[in-house]
């Protein structure tokens, strides 16, 4: 709720019309052109700001409403477009996030190796390991998408670039709304990135970051905020998820499912076995309201089950790590971009899914 009310803000002060400006102007010549700018976009920002949920939900979720506005005032309705940067940003997001272990669910990963593992996973090694697999993905992914979902109409807008640009441009200095955000933001990114060291929970510094904003009176509080259907829906919406799962934890159906699963998979040859562990512990998800939750529960047992069939050191850690992230766009509801994204796009559940 903190997270969407900032991106409210972000938008409203138009900033964000500014950072629309150079991506338009940079990357503007196409919709695949786009993904690509918005990936970028994505892990520059990823390597500063340590809340993946931060990132899409008040930095590039508002970044693709402001080009979806510009573009619908020349060729009218996008939802096609707009369905295809959601997309792109939900699983670059999911790309993304373990290379510089930007998420509550990697923190918690990182603590239960060094627990129960002895092992130390530091950001240099997941970085040097992740980089080039994510660059690849990052630069197939746009074209996959671009391939499965609907093609807009309109396939080339570089016809329309100087007419967007123009529209965005913005003259003269920073105005007092868009210095208010900037600061926002600065002291956000500077308390995400201090927060281990001081024992700081990162969603206080969120709320003093929304303290400001609402302070400050850059939005309305009654229309904004409490006549925002979205905001409350994805709320409830997400909190039934985690009663399920936690109801289910109580009457102890995981631990019984485990139990059973440990029992086969010691019948299964190594390779057969691994291979097996891996896939159920990655779709396995869809019984999980949340990746954290997951994580905690299903993390160490399945690394030791990967040790016990094929023992690669550090090799097991990391694939589960990067199966744990990319499991963030497996399912609509289990993880807070997961929500923030496909609250917003307008294609078939099922095509969604495959």
């Amino acid at each position: 709720v903190t997270i969407m009310i900032i991106a409210k803000a972000f938008i409203k002060s138009g900033l964000v019309n500014r950072i629309t400006h150079k991506i338009i102007k940079h990357f503007g010549t196409s919709i695949i052109s786009l993904c690509y700018g918005l990936n970028l976009a994505n892990l520059l920002i990823a390597s500063i700001v340590p809340s993946s949920a931060a990132r899409i939900g008040g930095m590039i979720i508002p970044i693709i409403e402001t080009i979806n506005n510009v573009i619908s005032s020349k060729i009218g309705s996008t939802d096609k477009i707009k369905n295809i940067l959601l997309v792109n940003s939900l699983y670059s997001n999911a790309i993304i996030t373990p290379i510089f272990l930007t998420s509550i669910t990697n923190l918690v990963i990182k603590n239960i190796l060094a627990e129960k593992f002895n092992i130390n996973l530091s950001w240099f090694y997941c970085f040097i390991n992740g980089i080039c697999p994510a660059l690849f993905c990052l630069l197939l992914m746009p074209v996959v998408i671009l391939y499965l979902l609907d093609t807009p109409d309109v396939e080339d807008i570089a016809l329309f670039q100087q007419s967007f640009i123009k529209k965005l441009k913005v003259e003269g200095k920073l105005n007092a709304n868009e210095i208010t955000i900037l600061f926002v933001m600065f002291f956000l990114i500077c308390g995400w990135i201090i927060s281990d060291f001081l024992s700081i929970n990162n969603f206080m510094i969120s709320l003093c970051g929304l303290s400001v904003i609402l302070v400050s009176d850059l939005l309305d509080h009654e229309e904004d905020i409490l006549r925002n259907t979205e905001l409350w829906s994805n709320l409830l919406w997400l909190s039934v998820f985690i009663l399920i799962t936690n109801t289910m934890n109580d009457l102890n159906v995981l631990n019984y499912l485990l139990k059973n699963f440990i029992h086969a998979i010691s019948l299964l040859d190594s390779t057969t076995g691994y291979v097996l562990i891996f896939l159920i512990y990655g779709y396995s998800h869809y019984f999980f309201a949340s990746s954290t939750i997951h994580v905690t529960t299903l993390y160490a047992i399945f690394l030791t089950l990967l040790n016990s069939k094929i023992d690669t050191g550090m090799f097991n850690s990391i694939l589960l790590l990067h199966a744990s992230n990319l499991f963030l766009g497996l399912t609509s509801y289990t993880s807070t971009e997961a929500v923030l994204i496909t609250s917003q796009i307008t294609i078939d559940n099922r095509k969604f899914y495959v």
